[in-house]
């Protein structure tokens, strides 16, 4: 079976299309434990059905799919494969469907980007939603040079906002840990030679820190009560100052 004999529709497309508001039937053929490990959930006009395709295929009729023959279906697998068949057998069957290119690990790479309004001191402000796994990154424009905060590591998507807004990377900036997904910020930084910075990373230095002290300031209050010497609240008591002798 040739894929261009199968229409298709690609994850860019899709994204579009729910971005936009537009009702879209999707039928995710995957056993019912890869949809239950992640799926297609982005839109409130998103019209989601899930039924893997061995059991699809045994149906007598599809009315237990429920699917509104007089609106297109977009078909998704793993990897664009298995949904090309089920998309001819839906057709077989009177539905405009369509095959979506790549399946679910095309879908988790796709990018929305949304130019939100400017301010006096940045040109631009462009949020990319990698909307596979809900993360949000931004690129900040200020005469020409750009700061990106939190990128995925599908760094092409940056390299054509980059070159389409005019702007040359000035640094990296990752705002938190990632619970879900690798950050791109290192990879970013050594591709386009720039600075990085973690605002996650410094604060936990900061925090760790700070517990550290209290540890050890604890400890020597400990060890000042168990050998009996007098406390001393001035700050020039000599048993309180670091590195007095002894």
């Amino acid at each position: 079976m040739s894929s261009a004999s199968v229409p298709q529709i690609s994850p860019e497309e899709l994204a579009q299309s729910l971005e936009r508001g537009d009702r879209v039937q999707l039928l995710d053929i995957r056993a019912a434990e890869r949809v239950a490990q992640g799926a297609v959930r982005f839109g409130s006009t998103l019209d989601f059905r899930a039924l893997p395709a061995s059991q699809m295929y045994e149906l007598r009729d599809l009315e237990p799919l429920q699917l509104d023959p007089r609106q297109p279906v977009a078909v998704i697998c793993g990897h664009g494969n298995s949904s090309k068949r089920a998309t001819l057998f839906l057709r077989a069957q009177g539905f405009e469907a369509y095959s979506m290119t790549g399946g679910m690990a095309a879908w988790e790479t796709v990018y929305l980007a949304r130019f939100l309004t400017p301010t006096p001191s940045l040109q631009h402000v462009v949020q990319l939603d990698r909307v596979g796994k809900g993360a949000l990154s931004y690129v900040l424009v200020s005469e020409g040079d750009a700061v990106v905060v939190d990128p995925g590591r599908q760094l092409e998507r940056y390299d054509a906002l980059l070159q389409q807004l005019g702007a040359t990377p000035a640094a990296v900036v990752d705002t938190h840990m990632h619970a879900d997904y690798l950050s791109g910020a290192r990879a970013a930084a050594a591709r386009w030679q720039v600075p990085t910075s973690s605002i996650a990373m410094t604060l936990a230095r900061r925090t760790r820190g700070r517990r550290v002290a209290s540890r050890i300031s604890r400890s020597r209050k400990a060890t000042r009560s168990r050998s009996g010497a007098p406390r001393c609240a001035s700050s020039t008591c000599p048993d309180t100052r670091w590195g007095a002798s002894r």
